[in-house]
């Protein structure tokens, strides 16, 4: 696999949930503790994308980890994913939402595997729907979603047109996949997260 970093959107905001989701508890351990054991097996670059500079400490997270500003702020998941590739070591980068309490590093290995020279952007599609805040992005993306902000254009597709993208199907895949996509939303995802943990406990 060639050295990829690691973008964890993290901004905070939770206006469905009403609090912060990386501070909640799922199976022992808070959803941001559980995203970065896996992001660490990934990469040794991680760059977190807060609201704050003060997002890490807010987090309690220690050493290991840069924590960045959006460049653009107030543009939601494309400009956090500006913000992250901007500030990446490597070319490319495993980009993540900050909800997501069960990635799956296997998954993300298969991904990186698709990576190729006429490649800008290796996105899972699952169910009809492309997980944009769950895949690989290079820098080569960064022009192209810089315009996408300037012109107002906010959706994390806006810019596919303009690039080479894989898309990668994953219909029929076994459910610790599809838990990989799973990100908590509101209290009922939260509830189905937590019973995925203690059913994963169990077996």
């Amino acid at each position: 696999m060639i050295p990829i970093s690691c973008v964890l959107l993290a901004g905070g905001k939770s206006s469905r949930l009403g609090r912060d989701k990386q501070k909640e508890i799922v199976g022992g351990m808070r959803v941001v503790d559980r995203e970065i054991s896996v992001l660490t097996q990934l990469s040794d670059d991680i760059v977190m994308v807060g609201d704050t500079l003060f997002r890490q400490a807010e987090l309690g997270i220690v050493g290991g980890i840069r924590c960045v500003t959006d460049i653009y702020p107030g543009y939601g998941s494309l400009g956090g994913l500006f913000s992250g590739l901007s500030h990446c070591k490597y070319d490319w980068a495993v980009v993540v939402a900050g909800d997501m309490p069960f990635l799956n590093q296997r998954l993300f290995e298969d991904l990186s595997s698709k990576i190729s020279d006429d490649i800008d952007a290796v996105v899972p599609k699952f169910e009809g729907r492309m997980q944009t805040t769950h895949a690989l992005y290079s820098k080569n993306c960064l022009p192209h979603i810089g315009d996408s902000i300037r012109n107002g254009n906010l959706r994390m597709n806006s810019y596919f047109d303009s690039i080479g993208l894989q898309i990668v199907e994953l219909d029929n895949v076994m459910p610790k996949i599809i838990n990989s996509f799973l990100n908590i939303n509101t209290e009922d995802d939260l509830k189905e997260a937590r019973h995925i943990a203690l059913v994963n406990q169990c077996l």
